[in-house]
């Protein structure tokens, strides 16, 4: 052969040519089955029963090493025999590691303490009686939102147009009931009263659980149901309607009583609860205002005094946000930790329709063990208790958030509180509002005109001037001109615009396009300043 590079590896190595060699040099291509040749001779005598050193002769003769080397697939047989020890010992860890790990991850962290027992009369027990003797709740409803409806369209266009409040009475009368209709049909002031006097029980036993403190049971379940809140609202909607049959009646001081335990009934229920208990009381609560923004201006010096003196008590019962969340932290740590002790409890916790199949929800939380996911939600509401514990800041100069990294649980479960947070001051400021308002009424009617400033209120009229919750607690903002008066907070931007109402956004969630029936769908994001007897929600 005349390739130098083929007969150094056919004949000194006795080896397979490179690859480059074998494509383009024949020569090297001729050794190889050279080689093969001579491989096969030499596997030929060593089959014979041929002497070993005619063997070692005839080796030392070709130039030939004294031991040929094996195939590659001997060579993986040969290596794999000598580590499939080692295979075997690496194996078996990673078996023990996985297994420990799902043993790590399936530990149960303790479980949190859950509320002290309530000791003593509840009037939880009240409000679940009344709401077993609550009869024709639907009716209810519907007289209810027909009296909305009128009183909206009714509402003073002064007030609206100017945003001013304490505008002396019209003379006007409620929308008596038998001009309201509703679903189709006129319902009379007789029927309002058969219903009513139905409902006389349920009254008795509601206001029996006013006088007494209000715990609401603990959630500590996914499977627990709450069904007492949709009865805490259909009594809300009965006491309004019973206000509503008082103003008609001329009796406005009853009517105002009335109001203003809907609010009592909706500050009570947020006691022990979690955010859906807030929420359902603050609903409470605007049901109850509803009556007292509309028709305020028709209570005497007296009535006006002991409604401003009876909301006054009534707000010293209003439940922390922080509180709220607490309950809500140990309910939904609760929930969880119940939840994961049942078989298969990843996918079942996060099943949905979108979700993938089972087995990829699994892969997904295998890096996540109980403790951790327990862990990161107490930290999720410790942030949230602690912003709800901070003053109001508006959101033009709050930091920008930070996506924390979380897993799958926590991500699909946790709520957002900033939106509760907004309508638990909201809340408060309305209620401020109107507490001012009824004192001013009371004023006016002892004095002949309004204060220039809101202290003379104090003592006289109120034990203390109320604060704005968007102003951390400053006085809310007062100006007056003769015979009118305005009144507001500075709402969720921090801002004082001078008394300029908030509006609503275009095409809001309610379909809404600007001021609707003197309420307003108050966001972060609104500008303006909250009215008192304008921006009602």
């Amino acid at each position: 052969m005349s390739c130098n590079h083929s007969m150094r590896y056919s004949v000194r190595h006795a080896g397979p040519a490179r690859l480059w060699r074998r494509l383009f040099c024949r020569e090297c291509r001729r050794a190889r089955l050279a080689d093969a040749v001579i491989s096969f001779a030499l596997t030929c005598r060593k089959a014979e029963p041929v002497p070993p050193q005619v063997l070692a002769r005839t080796l030392s003769a070709l130039n030939l090493p004294q031991s040929m080397p094996r195939p590659r697939r001997d060579r993986v047989a040969a290596f794999v025999r000598r580590s499939r020890r080692l295979v075997a010992i690496v194996g078996f860890g990673t078996m023990l590691l996985g297994y420990g790990w799902l043993r790590y991850i399936d530990i149960n962290p303790d479980s949190p303490r859950t509320a002290q027992s309530w000791s003593g009369p509840n009037a939880y027990s009240d409000f679940a009686r009344a709401g077993a003797l609550l009869k024709d709740d639907k009716l209810i409803g519907d007289m209810l939102t027909s009296i909305t409806r009128r009183a909206n369209q009714s509402a003073p266009a002064e007030m609206g147009n100017r945003g001013m409040a304490g505008l002396e009475a019209t003379g006007s009368k409620p929308a008596a009931y038998s001009q309201i209709v509703a679903d189709g049909r006129v319902y009379s002031r007789a029927e309002t009263e058969a219903v009513l006097k139905e409902n006389a029980l349920a009254l008795q036993a509601l206001r029996e659980g006013l006088w007494k403190s209000y715990q609401a049971p603990p959630v500590r379940s996914f499977n627990a149901t709450m069904p007492y809140y949709a009865v805490d609202r259909s009594l809300a909607r009965l006491l309004r309607l019973e206000a509503g049959n008082a103003e008609e009646r001329g009796d406005w001081g009853t009517a105002a009583q009335s109001s203003l335990d809907a609010i009592e009934l909706g500050m009570n229920i947020q006691n022990g609860s979690g955010a859906i208990g807030k929420l359902t009381g603050i609903a409470c609560e605007a049901i109850g205002r509803a009556a007292l923004w509309q028709n305020y201006e028709h209570l005497s010096a007296s009535d006006a005094r002991a409604a401003a003196l009876r909301l006054e008590r009534i707000m010293t019962k209003s439940v922390p946000l922080v509180a709220t969340l607490q309950e809500d932290k140990l309910s939904s740590l609760a929930s969880i930790l119940e939840s994961m002790r049942t078989p298969g409890w990843r996918w079942k916790l996060i099943a949905t329709d979108s979700t993938p199949p089972n087995w990829q929800v699994f892969v997904r939380l295998l890096p996540y063990s109980k403790k951790r996911i327990a862990g990161n939600l107490v930290r999720h509401f410790d942030i949230q208790i602690e912003a709800a514990a901070a003053p109001y800041i508006p959101p033009s100069q709050r930091a920008p958030e930070v996506q924390e990294v979380s897993d799958p649980v926590n991500d699909l479960f946790f709520p957002a509180f900033g939106g509760l947070r907004l309508r638990d001051d909201v809340d408060t400021a309305e209620n401020g509002l109107l507490l001012a308002t009824l004192a001013l009424r009371a004023y006016r009617l002892d004095h002949g005109g309004y204060p220039d400033n809101l202290k003379p209120l104090e003592q006289s009229y109120l034990n203390r001037l109320p604060g704005d919750p968007f102003s951390n607690g400053k006085g809310f903002l007062y100006r007056t001109s003769k015979s009118r008066y305005i009144l507001y907070s500075v709402g969720p931007d921090g801002t004082d615009n001078g008394g300029t109402p908030i509006q609503n956004a275009p095409n809001d969630m309610n379909g809404n396009n600007g001021n609707n029936g003197n309420t307003v769908n108050i966001q972060q994001e609104s500008t303006g300043d909250i009215i008192a007897g304008m921006n009602r929600n």
